[in-house]
């Protein structure tokens, strides 16, 4: 029961954090097509908005929504052992949600490309790219293994 509860509290931040994510997203996709004079420029704006909802997303997973998984798997490491977590979850992080942005972007492009408008089409990618990221952030990038004794000794 108690493993339900932080799955259903977890994928709450999660959701809650993904608004954020979606609103840096879009806002960036909307200056990019608003300001732009070139008329082609969706997918390059779309493509622009989801990297910088990635870049917000690792933020506030790491400091937030899997701040409990971050800790347990941190432990009593060493500042070096930290880093090199930080460093390898973020990585972990970056090619997760490229492969988030490409079902993303792909699902928009195939949306827009067959009539649908462009924010029919940004909801519809967001909402299927939702479910796929958490389930892969959840149970990739911040789920692991302590590190063992042995390692901890440097």
């Amino acid at each position: 029961m108690k493993i339900r509860f932080l799955i259903k509290h977890k994928i709450a931040r999660f959701a809650l954090a993904g608004g954020f994510n979606t609103s840096v997203d879009w806002l960036c996709y909307f200056l990019i097509t608003r300001i732009s004079p070139a008329s082609d420029i969706q997918v390059v704006a779309k493509v622009a908005g989801t990297a910088a909802g990635i870049t917000s997303a690792y933020v506030l997973n790491y400091l937030w929504v899997f701040r409990e998984d971050r800790q347990r798997l941190e432990g009593e490491r060493t500042f070096r052992q930290r880093i090199a977590f930080i460093a390898a979850s973020y990585v972990k992080m970056f090619f997760t949600y490229a492969v988030g942005m490409s079902f993303n972007v792909l699902i928009f492009t195939a949306l827009l490309y067959n009539g649908f408008g462009e924010v029919v089409s940004l909801v519809a990618a967001t909402v299927c790219s939702f479910f796929l990221n958490f389930v892969i952030v959840n149970n990739y990038v911040f789920n692991g293994k302590p590190v063992k004794q042995a390692e901890r000794t440097e």
